[in-house]
């Protein structure tokens, strides 16, 4: 039952990954917020659905993490993620997207954006081998 719904859960964190592609793909124009808009929200609803995804990873090791800053301290431990400094940024700035908008803060984040898809595609890709494996 439980890796049923790792299953449903890694399953839509792939499907959303696929849907910040486009974003981040898409070619720009000089005033293209709305893109640029839907994919800071894509970005958003990735990270929320990843920290999930490695809370249940860090759960079926025996390892509680409440919040999404420990969980991803504690998948770098595990080794579920590589890079810990990378995906505390994208963290940081999820939650910046989260608090407060301001235009300039968006353009920023949606370059970054660009710098974090690979990571985050890459990472799943990783975990898709590993979690077969459970």
């Amino acid at each position: 039952m439980e890796k049923e719904l790792w299953r449903d859960y890694f399953e839509g964190l792939g499907s959303t990954i696929s849907h910040l592609k486009e974003g981040v793909y898409h070619p720009q124009t000089d005033n293209d917020q709305l893109y640029r808009d839907a994919t800071i929200q894509r970005f958003k609803t990735c990270m929320e659905l990843f920290w999930k995804v490695l809370k249940k990873f860090l759960a079926y090791e025996k390892t509680p993490a409440i919040t999404p800053r420990e969980t991803l301290q504690k998948a770098f431990q595990y080794q579920f993620i590589n890079d810990e400094k990378i995906w505390l940024a994208m963290l940081e700035d999820r939650n910046r997207t989260s608090h407060i908008y301001r235009q300039e803060v968006a353009d920023e984040i949606y370059q970054k954006i660009k710098m974090y898809y690979p990571v985050l595609e890459e990472t799943y890709n990783a975990l898709k081998i590993r979690f077969e494996k459970m």
